[in-house]
């Protein structure tokens, strides 16, 4: 770096003298050197760029040419030391680049630049005239010129889209630098110029201000000088106008001798005139001639106290002078003979005749006398100015003395804010000494939030706007101190040129009156208040009462609780609402109490809510359980914030907050139910599952029932020595089937695929059904009690769901006493079932609406000896989805089925309970009026068929295949079998004028059911089919029995059963006229 300093220092150092000229010169070097430097690396990247086909040849040339003419330039400047030529190259290059760029790359090309640059260059490096312009000019003409001959199509842009771009690529970066060490320049120069300025600033600030009276002195003294002065220079310039005339009356006395007398007694006139000046001047003169008095006036004879003029006559000047002064005046006189440059003015010490010296000032003009030149010297006693210069000094010595020993704190600054003088006194205040804070810009040092007003402060003194400012001063410890200054602005010439002032440390003032302005504003608020409350008093006591109502309308009503606290927690104010949320009579009664203590549920959580505050400054739904006055907690949703008095210190909290108990039962009420509804999806899907399996189990039951029925049938044709117990074994079988096909109907009712139909029911033996199948799968710990009355009680229902009713209600009977009980008791407990039987009076009709007055119900009562429930859990228990169990145990749907099917069949129900000691659930069923009409059984002998009926069996299940063919054939029947819908479809079609029936399964294989018969239809529109499935009658079934089916079998099916059927269908349709199709069954 040093040897590249050393090599530019040496091509740019100027060779002129002219400072002017040296600067352009050294402009001019530089320009050339950086441009030249610029254009070598730009040629190798243009090389570059030209190499991969980028660039085209035309740029890699003209940035070749730039560094051969800044070569050149260069050589010129620096070795021929012509630089007033090459500074026109760098011109002249630029601007020809930016034209040959507008005509190559069109006006979208970065040429504007150029001609900017070339424009900058040209009012660099020429003189000041009209050099820059004519560039600016020619700048402005040949880009209109191009312009117009491009809108034209005069010429056209020769550049492709790649190498426009690469082309702006590169110009662009190469002015860009140029401008930028241009720039560079500039700023040099311009922190040159500022560097001299700051230290020419900084003398002048060393001066302190000056006694004004002595100045006014000093001023006048002045004035009189330069009146004399002016004084002197007339009779001067007189003297002169006298020389002119008197060597004009020579050349007239030359010319006429006539004329000579005339001149001689104007110049005796003259002469007399230029005496009684001199001699009447206040300013000592002197003429003399090579050192020697020719003459002097009274005022130097006074000055001196010489004797007359006369005597002093011819006398040498030395002997006025001091001995220490004379060399330098023989000096003064000797130069001045030789013709040489010697002060006009110039201070020295001289002798009065008594000897005493005193200091003079001499102004020496040299004046041409017919005899030759004499010297005229104006004398000035100085001696009352040199008293005065060093009173001044004293002045500045007593007053800096006292500017350094006062506490004020004197400073001054330049136009642009920098300190150029603070005296010591400001180390008292920030602990800075002085020195620290010249140089500096005064805004360092003052607290950023007053620093707006003090800028626009010292702005307002730039304009001569004074007046005090107070602010804070940044010490040396960090804190921030109040001071308070005055300044004036300090002008030269009418130009601002900084400021001087004084600053006084007011920091415990300031605080003071922060403290009084603080205390006077809160009573001055508080003054107003009272004075626009009595006003508004006085105004309108009507407009008052009812600003009170509407206000307190509004607070009473609110459904939030608007609340603040101070910091120990107690309650200051709150809003009406806060009695209402936490069951108070009046807001009165809590105002006062600690919210902690009195009000938490929890009182630790308290602390928790206040570290929230801290961290967060504030909450937003913040939820806490408040205490009620009865105890009771209650869930509340909170935003709150500290609030602060005027000193900024936390006064306490303050918020808002409402109850959001009852919104979250409903979230956890909505969560339960969507629990539930899963639950409920679950045993859907379960109830699908299970439907399927009974249509098995039915088809199974079938074969087994059917086979029994066909045991009983074969039995009753044999002699056997032991029938009463094959009969009895056989009566075991079929009762076991039976219930096992009872129980399939119950699943089918639960998976919700069987229809409610309602035949006359003995409700007892439905008991009874319940309490068996309870004993079997109840806990042991489960004891029950049930008297099965001795006649029968029976109501109109449904078998499977008035038996689904008793189930649910033992089921929750047992889990009251079992997996409902705390783990610290015994489980188990006795579940009684008592039926009875009531006739509806006034107060059952009142209890229950549903209930018809004079009507007889049939009562079932279920009680347990569980857990029980409170008087809140009853009124519910019937809801849907409402269940006091866990959520893994029930779904809060077994209560709201069994009553909906209660009410189905005109009854109605009732729960009654006690808490820890049980449960009574009461149902009530009409009793079935009129006469017996329960099926009685039927004996194993079966009727025998129509003679030569033949009937045609589909069915898949093998088993029920052989069971159904056997039972008709042993009742006579002919019969065709077929385990697929086709194969029954061809055996139809082939004998179907011998099958009289049809016995159908509906889910086959393939084929179902429904389509069979739509194609045995075709076939033959009078054919007789009885449909059978394991799943019950559906609308399937009945629309089927719409469009001709002869009936439907649900299996599993008894042997009497299926005869019965048969023989009605075959006899149905033999009864029916051939041609005409059989009508719908009913």
């Amino acid at each position: 770096m040093k040897r590249i300093q050393e090599t530019w220092n040496r091509l740019t150092r100027p060779s002129s003298e002219n400072p002017d000229d040296a600067r352009r010169e050294y402009m001019t070097r530089a320009v050339l050197l950086v441009m030249g430097a610029i254009s070598v690396v730009f040629v190798l990247i243009s090389l570059s760029g030209f190499l991969v086909s980028s660039i085209p040849l035309d740029t890699l040339l003209w940035f070749a040419l730039i560094s051969v003419l800044c070569l050149e330039g260069m050589i010129l400047a620096v070795r021929n030391g012509r630089w007033r030529i090459g500074r026109f190259v760098p011109v002249v290059l630029i601007l020809t680049a930016a034209v040959y760029g507008n005509y190559v790359g069109g006006m979208g090309a970065p040429a504007m630049i150029l001609y900017v640059l070339a424009i900058l260059l040209a009012a660099m490096l020429m003189r000041r005239g009209t050099g820059p312009f004519v560039v600016a000019g020619l700048s402005l003409c040949s880009y209109l010129i191009l312009a117009f001959l491009q809108r034209a199509a005069i010429i056209k842009t020769v550049r492709s889209d790649d190498e426009f771009f690469f082309n702006r690529i590169i110009i662009t970066l190469a002015t860009i630098a140029a401008i930028t060490v241009l720039l560079r320049f500039f700023i040099n120069l311009l922190h040159d110029a500022l560097e001299k300025t700051r230290a020419r600033e900084k003398e002048l600030a060393d001066l302190v201000l000056v006694n004004r009276e002595l100045y006014e002195r000093a001023r006048e003294e002045i004035v009189e000088r330069r009146k004399a002065q002016e004084i002197l220079n007339r009779t001067n310039e007189e003297l002169e106008g006298t020389n002119e005339e008197i060597q004009a009356a020579m050349e007239e006395l030359e010319a006429s001798n006539a004329e000579l007398i005339t001149t001689h007694a104007l110049l005796v006139d003259s002469e007399a005139k230029f005496r009684t000046l001199i001699e009447s001047s206040p300013v000592p003169v002197v003429l003399a001639r090579e050192g020697i008095v020719l003459y002097v006036n009274k005022a130097f004879i006074k000055m001196t106290g010489m004797p007359p003029a006369e005597s002093v006559a011819n006398r040498s000047l030395l002997e006025f002078i001091a001995p220490e002064n004379r060399d330098e005046a023989r000096r003064y006189i000797r130069d001045r003979l030789a013709g040489k440059a010697i002060p006009t003015i110039y201070e020295m010490t001289g002798l009065r005749a008594d000897g005493s010296r005193f200091p003079y000032e001499i102004n020496i003009a040299q004046v041409m006398f017919p005899d030759g030149p004499v010297t005229l010297a104006f004398v000035t006693d100085i001696t009352e100015r040199r008293l005065a210069g060093e009173a001044l000094r004293r002045s500045e010595e007593k007053y800096r003395t006292l500017v350094e020993s006062i506490d004020e704190v004197i400073f001054s600054t330049d136009e642009a804010g920098t300190l150029t003088y603070v005296s010591p006194a400001i180390r008292g205040i920030t602990g800075y000494e002085a020195d620290y804070y010249t140089g500096r810009n005064f805004a360092d040092f003052i607290l950023p939030q007053d620093l707006p007003l003090i800028a626009q402060s010292f702005a307002e003194l730039s304009r001569g706007i004074m007046k005090p400012d107070d602010y804070r001063l940044v010490t040396a410890s960090g804190e921030a101190r109040w001071v308070r200054s005055f300044s004036r602005p300090i002008l030269e010439e009418g130009i601002f040129r900084g400021i001087r002032g004084v600053l006084t440390n007011i920091h415990e003032l300031k605080l003071a009156e922060i403290r009084l302005h603080l205390n006077n504003k809160a009573l001055q608020e508080a003054l107003e208040e009272l004075e626009a409350t009595n006003e508004e008093l006085l105004a309108s006591n009507v407009e008052l009462e009812l600003s009170e109502a509407k206000y307190r309308n509004v607070i009473e009503n609110i459904q939030d609780v608007v609340y603040q606290s101070d910091p120990d927690g107690l309650l200051t104010m709150l809003s009406p609402s806060f009695a209402h949320v936490l069951g108070y009579d009046s807001v009165e009664d809590c105002l006062g109490k600690s919210i902690a203590e009195d009000f938490y549920y929890h009182p630790h959580e308290r602390q928790v809510f206040l570290d929230a505050l801290r961290e967060k400054g504030s909450v937003t739904d913040y939820e806490i359980t408040l205490r009620r006055k009865d105890g009771s907690p209650v869930l509340i949703s909170t935003s709150s914030h500290f609030y602060h008095d005027l000193s900024g210190r936390v006064a306490g909290v303050e918020g808002i907050f409402r109850d959001i108990s009852v919104r979250r039962r409903a979230e956890e009420e909505r969560d339960r139910i969507q629990s539930q509804l899963v639950h409920s999806q679950k045993m859907e899907a379960i109830g699908t599952l299970t439907s399927g399996l009974a249509h098995d189990f039915n088809n199974m039951l079938g074969g087994v029932m059917g086979s029994l029925s066909l045991l009983e049938i074969l039995l009753a044709k044999e002699t056997l020595g032991q029938r009463e117990a094959v009969s009895e074994y056989l009566a075991t079988a079929s009762e076991a089937s039976t219930r096992a096909a009872d129980l399939v109907r119950q699943l089918l009712s639960i998976s919700r695929k069987q229809e409610l139909v309602l035949v006359p029911v003995d409700i007892a033996l439905s008991i009874e059904h319940v309490t068996k199948m309870c004993r079997n799968s109840f806990p042991k710990s489960v004891a029950f009690e049930f008297e099965k009355p001795a006649h029968p009680r029976r109501v109109m229902a449904d078998p499977t769901r008035v038996e689904q009713v008793f189930l649910n209600l033992c089921v929750n009977a047992s889990h009251s006493m079992t997996i409902m009980r705390p783990r610290d008791q015994k489980e188990g407990g006795t579940l009684t079932v008592r039926l009875g039987e009531v006739v509806a009076g006034d107060i059952l009709v009142l209890m229950h609406p549903g209930a018809v007055r004079d009507r007889t119900y049939y009562k079932i009562d279920i009680r347990d000896t569980g857990v029980g429930m409170d008087e809140n859990t009853v009124a519910r228990v019937f809801e849907p989805f409402f269940s006091t169990k866990k959520k893994e145990e029930g779904t809060g749907l077994g209560l709201s089925v069994a009553y909906g099917i209660v009410q189905h069949l005109g009854g109605f129900m009732s729960a009654y309970s006690e808490k820890g000691k049980g449960s009574v659930f009461s149902v009530f069923l009409p009793a079935l009026a009129g006469e017996d009409r329960t099926e009685t059984g039927r004996g194993p002998m079966l009727a025998s068929g129509p003679a030569e009926a033949c009937i045609l069996v589909i069915d898949d299940e093998k088993p029920l295949l052989r069971v159904a063919q056997g039972i008709l054939k042993s009742c006579g029947y002919s019969v065709y079998t077929a385990s697929s819908g086709h194969a029954g479809i061809d055996l139809y079609r082939e004998n179907r004028g011998i099958i009289d029936a049809v016995l159908l399964d509906v889910s086959l294989p393939g084929m179902s059911g429904f389509e069979i018969f739509a194609e045995l239809q075709r076939i033959d529109p009078r054919v007789c089919v009885i449909l059978c499935s394991g799943f019950a009658e559906d609308e399937r079934i009945a629309e089927a029995r719409r469009a001709g089916a002869a009936g439907f079998l649900q299996k599993p099916y008894g042997a009497s059963v299926l005869i019965d059927a048969i023989n009605e269908c075959v006899l149905k349709k033999r009864q029916d006229p051939p041609g005409e199709a059989p009508a719908a069954a009913d």
